[in-house]
Formats: C-alpha cells, sequence, structure tokens
C-alpha cells in the first residue's frame, strides 16, 4: 500500500516552520494503517514541499507499508515549475522486469520555419541537394533515397541544438532554486524568489512545446 497526497496538514513540529496545522486523524490513520512515512527527517535533512510568505511546511508526504519499506531504495524532494509544491519521488527496487521500449515516432518541428536563420540554411543546403540530382535515375529516387533523409538531419541537427540549450538554461534554473531554498534570506524573500524562478522554467518549456503542436482540428 502506498498513500501519497497533498495532505494540507502535518504530524510533527519537525513539519513546518511557522504556521501550524497538525492533524490527529492522519496520525491515526497512518498508525492504524501500520504505515511509515518514507521521508527521515533528520536536523541535517530537512525538506519542506511548500513555501510562502509565513512559513515553510512539508505537506506533501508518502507512506507506505513495511513490505516495501525493505524495497526503499531513496525518497527525495524535487523542484517542478508547473505547481508550488516540490516534488516527492521514491524509488523502489521492484522484482517485475522493465518492458523494453524502441525508437519513437519522429515528427517534423514546424517551429523551425519560422526562424530566419534556419530558413536560410534550409535554402543554401536546398541548392546543394539540387545539384546532386543528377547521381539518381530520376526526381522520385532523389527525393524518397535523398532528400529526405538530408531534411530529417537538418531538422534533427537543430532540435538537438536547441534542446541542449534549454536544458542548460533549466539545469540553471533549478539550481538558482536549490540555492535559494538553502539561502537565509527572509521567508517572503525567499516565497517571491521561487515563484520567478518556477515562471522563467515555465515559460521556456511553453517556447519549446509549441513546436509540438499539430492541427488535428479533422
Amino acid at each position: 500500500m502506498i498513500l501519497a497526497s497533498d495532505f494540507n496538514c502535518v504530524i510533527t513540529s519537525d513539519d513546518y516552520t511557522r504556521q501550524r496545522n497538525c492533524s490527529k486523524a492522519l496520525a491515526r490513520l497512518t498508525q492504524g494503517l501500520d504505515l511509515i512515512d518514507v521521508w527521515e527527517a533528520t536536523p541535517a535533512r530537512t525538506a519542506y514541499t511548500h513555501y510562502t510568505a509565513t512559513g515553510a511546511s512539508r505537506i506533501d508526504r508518502m507512506y507506505i507499508t513495511h513490505d516495501l519499506r525493505r524495497r526503499q531504495q531513496f525518497a527525495e524532494t524535487v523542484a517542478t515549475a508547473f505547481t508550488d509544491h516540490f516534488a516527492v519521488t521514491l524509488r523502489l527496487t521492484m522484482d517485475v522486469p522493465c518492458s523494453p521500449r524502441g525508437k519513437g515516432y519522429w515528427r517534423i518541428n514546424v517551429s523551425f520555419l519560422s526562424d530566419p536563420s534556419f530558413l536560410q540554411t534550409t535554402k543554401e543546403n536546398w541548392e546543394k541537394w539540387r545539384t546532386d540530382m543528377k547521381y539518381y535515375p530520376n526526381r522520385v529516387m532523389w527525393w524518397c533515397r535523398y532528400v529526405k533523409r538530408m531534411i530529417r538531419q537538418l531538422f534533427g541537427r537543430e532540435g538537438a541544438d536547441l534542446r541542449h540549450d534549454r536544458i542548460e538554461m533549466e539545469n540553471f534554473y533549478y539550481s538558482a532554486i536549490y540555492s535559494a531554498i538553502q539561502d537565509t534570506t527572509p521567508q517572503t524573500t525567499q516565497a517571491v524568489a521561487l515563484k520567478k524562478l518556477k515562471a522563467k522554467i515555465i515559460r521556456l518549456n511553453s517556447k519549446h512545446h509549441l513546436g509540438m503542436f499539430i492541427d488535428n482540428r479533422e
């Protein structure tokens, strides 16, 4: 059994800084089901999952049974941009083998066609591809065996470069988030800084996801 939620309450004083919202009902529930909190709070390892101007608390938690606890490898909190909470992740060892996955379906990213620099690169490559037409018996063979492959490679390189830049910037913002929660600044300043950094990550990813949308009205 795994019981996981944003409980909006705490059980012990180690789970909050200022604003207190202890729940005896949750304590009775976990005791009655004989569940264990996956997080082991120590003076050197406190992890709050929700930060506000009035304080910080660990209201997002996971509880598991004793047999799962023996399979637990680690539990940690992870910064996320799509919510004002930190995610709680739990890793367990399982006997079930993982299903192998093949390569995904490739689809051209049409958002690149709005980039003047990429359009210019495409035009330059197109002129080169046209000169190679003489090596093929007809236009169909030239297109199917050569041009389509070169177009995919061109879009693949552009996507890889943009993905590398986006991941580097995203990692920078996440590092700033983890630095912010370790900072000794006032709680209000800390909460505002976290909100701004998460907003930057959302904007960064929203631009990336725009290239994935396709017209499927039909």
